[in-house]
């Protein structure tokens, strides 16, 4: 029933992000559009950065050591909560002695970036504990659950269509997410809870390598939105962003449809060269099968929807489009490489391909952005992808042993 449940709500979740972007053009234009798209990736990007990697190892010691469980989770939330507050005191730094961007509200952005990276910490402890429903509908409260109302009440009210509304509908799921909390927190003894130092140390030197190719995986993910604001402007970014969405909504059905239930698979043979290669193969045919039906329903709905809104798709909108949704089918086979890698044990590696993907994408993108303009992200993104890919089958084939 959690299974069922989590998929169905994963889907509805992902339907929902998919149409945000085109709404928000509808709605607020190419601009506001692009602004949020900005917002959006700082949102995914900070968890990463902010989370310092311990999320592995926290997961793994609350499910061995339960008796531990308040300790290690109040160090954890300790650690985010100061991350926090130095990251968001460097932004207004930052944005005060600089031009800040047209339209957006500062404070919004920031609070969404800490309830994101409180709501990730938050899923992850749930998880461990074994309370994957509640995780899950959270997760759906928090990314998806608000869009139609904020939809709804745009259509309705004037007033409700700008950018900050659409923050504070976003923020408001989150509060509602944290408050279906409030039961367990409040039969919760917290008399005998502190922060563990000596875990956080040991966490911190251990997590060092998983903390280097999350960062790597967000920056390949997600910063090429910056990129194309700084060279494009923030109309491209709102184009952009539709494209970004559907590529980010391929990468996850694909996953979930067929790298995730390979996993224990992908972990108990990555040491035996023979038994990974055969595994690996079949999983190859079967990525390519259901990567081209969710590519084309994607697509198709896309261009539908685009049409019923009249929202006109340029040329270099179409080909960065279909650029991104193949690198998103490269990195979905990625996904299942770094399962491999893992179970190897070889986290360098792992970490060192995730911030040479990142590089690259990042440099490709400034190499291509201004000739080719939104269809050179694309292409960069693609190479990038390709590229780690082919180094990830490299690598695990030199380290497997028959």
């Amino acid at each position: 029933m959690t299974g069922a449940l989590a998929f169905v709500l994963r889907g509805v979740a992902l339907a929902l992000r998919f149409l945000l972007p085109l709404a928000l053009i509808r709605l607020l234009g190419l601009e506001a559009a692009g602004v949020f798209a900005l917002v959006t990736a700082t949102a995914a990007i900070g968890p990463a950065a902010l989370g310092w990697g311990l999320n592995n190892l926290l997961t793994q010691d609350l499910v061995l050591h339960r008796r531990r469980a308040p300790r290690l989770i109040a160090t954890r939330l300790a650690v985010t909560a100061v991350s926090i507050g130095a990251a968001a005191a460097a932004a207004l730094s930052i944005v005060f002695t600089t031009t800040p961007i047209p339209t957006l509200a500062v404070a919004p952005a920031l609070a969404i970036v800490a309830l994101e990276t409180l709501a990730l910490d938050v899923h992850v402890i749930l998880i461990a504990l074994g309370r994957a429903r509640r995780a899950n509908l959270m997760l759906f409260i928090r990314s998806a659950g608000w869009i139609p109302f904020f939809l709804i009440a745009a259509s309705r009210f004037d007033a409700v269509c700008s950018l900050d509304a659409t923050i504070l509908f976003w923020i408001v799921g989150h509060v509602i997410a944290l408050a279906t909390l409030a039961p367990s927190i409040a039969k919760t003894s917290w008399r005998a809870i502190g922060v563990d130092l000596g875990w956080l140390r040991s966490g911190l030197r251990s997590s060092s390598f998983i903390y280097a190719a999350d960062l790597g995986l967000v920056g390949q993910l997600y910063a090429d939105r910056f990129l194309v604001g700084a060279m494009l402007g923030l109309e491209a970014i709102g184009i952009y962003s539709v494209c970004a969405a559907v590529a980010q909504s391929l990468q996850i059905l694909v996953s979930s449809a067929v790298i995730q239930p390979a996993l224990p698979r992908l972990i108990a043979s990555a040491r035996d060269r023979e038994c990974s290669e055969a595994l690996l193969k079949p999983l190859c045919h079967r990525l390519a099968w259901v990567f081209v039906a969710a590519l084309s329903a994607l697509v198709l709905a896309c261009f539908i929807i685009a049409d019923i809104h009249s929202i006109e798709i340029s040329g270099a909108a179409a080909v960065s489009l279909c650029l991104l949704s193949f690198a998103a089918g490269a990195r979905s086979l990625s996904d299942g490489l770094n399962v491999v890698l893992i179970g190897q044990e070889r986290h360098r590696i792992y970490a060192v391909l995730s911030l040479v993907g990142a590089a690259l994408s990042i440099a490709l993108s400034i190499l291509f952005l201004p000739k080719l303009g939104l269809a050179g992200s694309g292409l960069a993104a693609l190479v990038a992808a390709v590229t780690t890919l082919m180094m990830r089958l490299r690598s695990i084939k030199k380290k497997s042993v028959p």
